[in-house]
């Protein structure tokens, strides 16, 4: 069995979807001074590793502690996305592509899958996120694939529960191999 982080590691000045608030992270209370430690960090919540929920994009859409942590089947793909490629209930996560297009989110919101994953900033434009968060395809933007090579794996993709909110920082892991 090979586990695989597929997370980006957050860091102080990371570099941020333009115009999303910079990422700060600071020591508040120091181990020598204080006698623990304690830091401080500061971030939107689109940055590094994410997932975009329905009320990124939806009036009344579900908030990140509406939606449940994906666990299951996930391919890795790298191209064009085409009918063929989709399986029900299966994560669906495009290596190498700074975007998809509104065709392209067409036949993913009919495709019955839970969530797709890019290792882009961002999987499109506007309308992109619309067409698939108002069909409940969750939206991982961000992901680290140096690693990932295309096939099939089990995905385990976890969001800070965060109330009321449109976006959460992630923890996803990709396995393969027999368990």
């Amino acid at each position: 069995m090979e586990i695989i982080d597929i997370t980006r590691e957050i860091s102080d000045g990371m570099d941020v979807y333009p115009g999303d608030p910079k990422v700060k992270i600071k020591t508040v209370k120091s181990l020598a001074k204080d006698g623990h430690t304690l830091s401080e960090i500061s971030m939107g919540l689109h940055s590094g590793t994410h997932i975009d929920a329905p009320a990124h994009f939806i009036k009344g859409g579900k908030t990140v502690d509406e939606i449940v942590a994906l666990i299951g089947p996930a391919r890795v793909v790298e191209g064009r996305i085409t009918p063929d490629i989709l399986t029900k209930g299966e994560v669906l996560i495009i290596k190498g592509r700074t975007g998809i297009t509104e065709k392209e989110a067409e036949i993913l919101a009919k495709g019955g899958i839970p969530a797709i994953g890019t290792d882009s900033m961002s999987i499109g434009s506007p309308e992109v996120h619309k067409i698939l968060l108002s069909k409940g395809v969750m939206i991982i933007e961000n992901l680290d694939l140096d690693k990932a090579h295309p096939g099939q794996y089990q995905i385990i993709c976890l969001p800070m529960k965060i109330k009321g909110v449109e976006a959460a920082p992630v923890r996803c892991l990709l396995v393969s191999g027999d368990k």
